[in-house]
């Protein structure tokens, strides 16, 4: 009688892999290339076969007595699996195992004539089949095509053997018993449809198996960790999603220029400026045109001048009639037309003091408010009394824009006077940009000195 030794469990071995080769579609050539977001495929098929070898179960045998132990020989243990992707790292398979072997060994008799040996062949067979789960490692080992895996599940296992003959009799002996199956292997993609396979572990079989797998799915195999079908090693922006044209990179404004060389990424624009609109075609990008959705020339910043009287419309008061700056943009009328100045002019005194603004800034400073009280005063003394306003820029800045905000400077102190009850016509403004400088613009002082504001009579009838 034939009787089975425990089955040795052999405890997995650290399946560590550090590096690997990397198969690259871009070129024929092999490169180190990590993954970093690399997960199993749900719902891939995965139908694996190989060959197993370190059969334990053949050499398992204790011979009864009279018996000699002998070889085995014929033997091919063929496993297959076929496997399902249920999770970012977890699958399901069912396992098949098939083993057939001859186990030669000699008998010793004791007849008439004396003793004398007689040779045996115990020819056996294994059938096994077993469900698996599997966790693949691709999320803690990073080796591109590398699938690496741990497997534990169960074998149930159908043994049809030769029992020892008593005597010339012969029988068959069948066995069934159920095994754990503890795996640790990996995958190498040699395509995106077939690998390499082997693993090593225990079953009922063999403790080392090598052999092939065949995937079936449509999708790649390769990563792609922001889910839009452009694998990693293509991708150019492997995080955000994006479109093949652009190499994975996204254009969110589909402007047809990606969002990385974009500098209005969420609106729709043109080439020339980057991928920002100019929405009034005027030759300004929006972002730079002080009336966007209003064709005008550079000069007023991309302002339209209605009127033509060199005032764009925003700063004119009448923007559909020309008229000259120092009436804000409207024609004169008998009226609004100041009075000629008399032969002689009546002696006004104000007081000389520049008016010193911020870099960049057309705000009143509220250290100048008394200075402004005291020429409201003095126009209120004497009623017929006409002002310049003269409004004054450093050069720091393009010379159009110094223009613009020295006007605007001025601007604010003939406000502050209208607001304190001076009548409009009786202040005129002009700005100079950055023109007759007081002090030096190569020093902070010098410039913070030319940006400045000036109150001078004009004229006062007696």
């Amino acid at each position: 009688m034939v009787v089975f030794q425990n089955m040795k469990l052999y405890f997995l071995l650290p399946f560590v892999l550090v590096s690997g080769m990397a198969w690259s579609q871009q070129d024929t050539g092999f490169h180190l290339i990590p993954i970093k977001h690399a997960v199993y495929e749900t719902h891939l098929v995965m139908a694996t076969l190989s060959v197993g070898f370190i059969d334990d179960y053949r050499n398992n045998y204790t011979m009864p007595a009279g018996y000699v132990k002998n070889n085995t020989s014929g033997f091919a243990p063929i496993y297959g699996k076929l496997e399902y992707g249920v999770g970012r790292h977890l699958s399901l398979a069912a396992t098949f195992g098939y083993d057939a072997f001859q186990y030669n060994y000699a008998q010793t008799y004791e007849g008439n004539s004396g003793t004398f040996v007689r040779n045996r062949i115990d020819r056996t067979r294994v059938l096994s089949a077993g469900f698996t789960g599997f966790y693949h490692l691709n999320n803690l080992i990073h080796v591109r095509h590398l699938d690496p895996f741990i497997g534990l599940g169960v074998s149930i296992n159908n043994i049809r053997y030769g029992a020892h003959p008593s005597g010339d009799t012969e029988k068959v002996v069948f066995d069934h018993t159920v095994t754990p199956y503890l795996k640790a292997g990996a995958r190498y993609y040699i395509t995106q449809k077939y690998s390499l396979f082997g693993d090593v572990g225990y079953d009922q079989h063999t403790v080392f198996s090598l052999g092939v797998s065949c995937r079936f799915i449509k999708n790649s195999f390769y990563p792609d960790a922001d889910r839009d079908g452009i694998p990693d090693y293509k991708d150019s922006c492997r995080n955000e999603k994006g479109i093949a044209r652009f190499n994975g990179c996204p254009d969110s404004d589909g402007d047809g220029i990606p969002d990385y060389a974009d500098s209005c990424p969420h609106q729709k624009g043109l080439v020339k400026f980057f991928g920002c609109p100019d929405s009034d075609g005027d030759g300004l990008r929006d972002k730079d045109d002080s009336c966007p959705h209003e064709a005008g020339p550079l000069v007023f910043n991309g302002c339209p001048d209605s009127d033509g009287d060199g005032i764009p419309d925003k700063d004119d008061a009448c923007p559909n009639l020309a008229g000259p700056a120092d009436n804000n943009g409207c024609p004169r009328t008998k009226v609004e037309a100041p009075p000629a100045p008399p032969a002689e002019v009546k002696q006004v005194q104000l007081p000389k003091k520049p008016i010193q603004f911020e870099l960049g800034s057309t705000v009143l400073k509220k250290s100048c408010y008394s200075y402004l009280d005291q020429v409201v005063a003095i126009l209120k003394e004497n009623p017929d009394a006409v002002i310049n306003i003269d409004g004054y820029a450093d050069i720091t800045g393009k010379p159009r824009v110094n223009a613009k905000i020295s006007k605007e400077r001025a601007t604010a102190v003939k406000k502050f006077l209208v607001k304190k009850g001076i009548a409009p016509a009786r202040l005129e403004t002009t700005g100079h940009g950055s023109s007759s400088p007081v002090a030096s613009n190569r020093t902070r002082a010098g410039r913070a000195q030319n940006r400045r504001v000036t109150i001078n009579l004009k004229y006062s009838l007696q």
